[in-house]
């Protein structure tokens, strides 16, 4: 926050990380289609080094995972928050809940938290900066929610896409496609991403449902040192 600038993921990040980080890992990330062994008659596989065994039956344990980047959506890194909106606050208000907790995110995540308190000033000031920054690096960049699927989807996918397991992140992506950058973080200097962020260190998981000045609901963050308020 100090430096103004946002860290990207690179996407294989999180599909090497299956089986080792239960909110990070996901061996479908960066998918262009998912195709399940129910729904697949024969995969034949034929060896370069002996063609002369011709074509081979092979038997499959699980989905056949496609990356051709074929996608609309092509991306190389990412950016993840977590979506708190009025409709989240609204439900809580009906069942009586007075906070929200992120005892879940903390365990997760870590206890520090970047809280948006600006979307709309954010995203400006973030497809700005991607412009400006590495026009030699990104070819395309492009934001919005993630979908969830079950898990026993079948058929095209992208990276606006996540297993059903992952529901509860409530997940907004801003990505980029830098493919000379594949494999390493990307840094975005944002001029201005203070005007629009506040970093909130050693969360308090309970967060306060308050009013804001219009008498609408929103979150009071708070921590050891300070306090924040976003809606």
């Amino acid at each position: 926050m100090n430096n103004e600038e946002l860290r990207f993921t690179p996407i294989e990040a999180w599909k090497n990380l299956e089986g080792l980080d239960p909110a990070r890992g996901d061996a479908w990330e960066g998918a262009d289609r998912i195709d399940q062994p129910d729904n697949v008659k024969h995969v034949r596989i034929r060896f370069g080094s002996d063609p002369s065994l011709g074509w081979v039956e092979h038997k499959i344990a699980g989905p056949i995972i496609t990356r051709n980047g074929q996608t609309k959506y092509a991306a190389t890194h990412g950016l993840c928050f977590n979506i708190v909106d009025r409709r989240v606050l609204s439900e809580a208000i009906a069942q009586r809940s007075e906070v929200l907790n992120f005892h879940r995110f903390c365990c997760e995540f870590g206890p520090s938290l970047l809280v948006v308190t600006n979307v709309s000033n954010f995203l400006d000031l973030t497809i700005e900066a991607i412009k400006k920054a590495f026009p030699h690096k990104i070819e395309s960049s492009s934001h919005g929610p993630v979908t969830y699927v079950a898990d026993n989807h079948h058929g095209e996918y992208s990276i606006y896409c996540k297993p059903a397991r992952f529901d509860w992140q409530r997940e907004f992506r801003v990505v980029l496609n830098a493919p000379s950058s594949k494999g390493c973080p990307l840094i975005l200097p944002v001029p201005g991403l203070q005007n629009a962020c506040q970093l909130i260190g050693e969360l308090e998981p309970n967060a306060e449902i308050v009013q804001d000045e219009g008498g609408e609901p929103t979150l009071s963050f708070s921590a050891k040192e300070k306090s924040a308020t976003t809606s």
